[in-house]
C-alpha cells in the first residue's frame, strides 16, 4: 500500500482490507456504545486505495497552496515542520477505517502521524496540538468542540476534520464556531475531494530516517 502504482491494491482491488461492526447507538456518559452484532460493513482494498490516495493528496496541496501555517501574527503560510521536510497530522478518534486511512496516507506521502488521546487529562490534547505542532486533525464528531475550544490556545491549529457526516444544523453551528476562531472545518467528503481535485500532487515516499509517527505518553507534559 505504500507504492505507486499499488501492486497490492491492483492485485486485491475487489478483497476485504478490513471488516468491521457497524455502530448502532453512540455511547453516551451513562450508557456504553452498541454496534451491529456481526462484521456487517466492510471496504476492499481497492477503495481503501482510492481513498488514502486522496487524503494523502488534501493534505499536500493545502501545504503547497499555504493553508497550514500557524495563526499566530506574522507566521510563516507554511506549517511547522516536525524534521525539517515534513509536517505533522493529527487524528483523534477511536479504531476505525477513517483513522487506518489518515494513517496510510501519512506513510504514504511522507507525513507523520500523531495520535490524540484524552485519557491522560483534559490538557494533554492541547498540549500536543502545540507541541507536536498539528496544523490538521481529522477527528470524530464527539472531539470537534473540544478542538474548537481549544482553538484560541492552539493558534497552529488550522484545519479540523470531521471523520463523521454531520447533520445539517450540526454542521452550520460547528462551521460558524470555527470561522469565530480562525479555523476551518471541513467534512471528511470534503478532504477526499480537495485531493482528488489535485491532478498535479502525488505521493511523496518516505526516506528510512523519516520519522513515520509520534506517541506522546503519560510521562509527555511531565505532570
Amino acid at each position: 500500500l505504500m507504492q505507486d502504482p499499488y501492486p497490492a491494491v491492483a492485485a486485491n482491488a475487489d478483497r476485504p482490507i478490513m471488516k468491521w461492526r457497524t455502530l448502532l447507538t453512540p455511547a453516551t456518559p451513562t450508557q456504553a456504545a452498541v454496534f451491529a452484532p456481526t462484521l456487517d460493513a466492510q471496504l476492499t482494498y481497492g477503495d481503501f486505495g482510492a481513498r488514502r490516495l486522496n487524503v494523502g493528496k488534501a493534505l499536500l496541496r493545502l501545504e503547497n497552496e499555504g493553508k497550514l501555517g500557524s495563526r499566530a501574527e506574522g507566521a510563516s503560510a507554511k506549517p511547522e515542520y516536525v524534521d525539517g521536510a515534513n509536517f505533522a497530522v493529527g487524528v483523534w478518534s477511536l479504531n476505525r477505517p477513517e483513522w487506518q486511512i489518515v494513517d496510510f496516507a501519512c506513510h504514504a506521502f511522507g507525513l507523520v502521524g500523531v495520535a490524540l488521546y484524552d485519557t491522560l487529562g483534559p490538557n494533554v490534547v492541547e498540549y500536543v496540538t502545540n507541541h507536536a505542532p498539528l496544523s490538521i486533525i481529522v477527528a470524530s464528531a464527539n472531539h470537534i468542540p473540544t478542538l474548537l475550544k481549544n482553538a484560541p490556545a492552539t493558534p497552529c491549529l488550522r484545519y479540523v476534520v470531521s471523520m463523521d457526516k454531520l447533520a445539517h444544523q450540526e454542521h452550520t453551528i460547528l462551521k460558524a464556531w470555527a470561522a469565530s476562531v480562525g479555523v476551518e472545518l471541513w467534512q471528511m467528503e470534503e478532504l477526499e475531494r480537495y485531493g482528488r481535485e489535485a491532478v498535479d500532487v502525488h505521493p511523496r515516499p518516505p526516506t528510512p530516517e523519516m520519522p513515520a509517527t509520534i506517541s506522546y505518553t503519560s510521562g509527555t507534559t511531565g505532570k
